[in-house]
């Protein structure tokens, strides 16, 4: 993505550079709301909040990444975050701090819509399986087309779909999340790499092949 809410100038520029208009200008506000929006789970919740957590260190990197990303979640993630961050020392007064301060969006997830939802989609996962927590977050995908989601359940949301089989996008499976301005030096930089000309790649040295076959069964 080259032009983001909130994004930088440069970012604007490039975007004019390469002929493209700003998001704001094709996109529908609902539409923007979407792109810009995590879904977020229990696993890194607790994670971020309880240091003793093994993946705290990488919960932790990967939120200091998503500046300007607004966090989603709903009501039964609340719930069950506060359940097991009730035994970490100002676990439950840690989360609702964070919560406060990081304007996290918190839904409804206990309305008849909700609870209808839900319980067609723990039917239809059940052998996977997938809890109430689970149920809402994709609920709440259904509904807004949210597809980035930080969770430590690769198995459930790498099984899960949403909006006629959309994937999800787990942003913790993720070696790196590269900024707009990085991913366009990388790109510069291919281009700018010499390359080998056609007659350079036929001069080059081929093994005879029934040699390599024989190498390859040797080894």
């Amino acid at each position: 993505m080259l032009f983001c809410p909130g994004g930088s100038p440069i970012q604007g520029r490039l975007a004019e550079a390469l002929g493209q208009r700003p998001l704001e200008q094709t996109h529908s506000p609902a539409q923007l709301a979407s792109m810009n929006s995590v879904l977020l789970d229990t696993g890194p919740l607790v994670a971020l909040l309880d240091r003793s957590e093994p993946d705290h260190d990488r919960v932790k990197r990967c939120m200091a990444r998503l500046h300007g990303s607004r966090l989603v979640t709903t009501g039964a993630v609340i719930t069950e975050a506060f359940y097991f961050l009730s035994d970490v020392l100002d676990g439950p007064s840690s989360l609702a701090s964070f919560l406060d301060a990081s304007a996290t969006e918190v839904r409804d997830a206990f309305c008849g819509e909700a609870l209808t939802a839900a319980i067609g989609l723990m039917s239809k996962y059940a052998d996977v399986p997938m809890d109430f927590p689970d149920a809402t977050l994709v609920w709440i995908a259904e509904l807004s087309g949210t597809d980035r989601i930080l969770t430590l359940d690769r198995r459930g949301f790498t099984s899960f779909r949403y909006q006629k089989n959309r994937r999800f996008k787990l942003l913790l499976e993720r070696k790196t999340i590269r900024s707009p301005a990085l991913a366009t030096r990388r790109v510069l930089h291919i281009l700018l790499l010499p390359r080998c000309s056609p007659q350079h790649l036929r001069s080059r040295p081929r093994i005879p092949l029934h040699l390599g076959t024989a190498q390859s069964r040797s080894q």
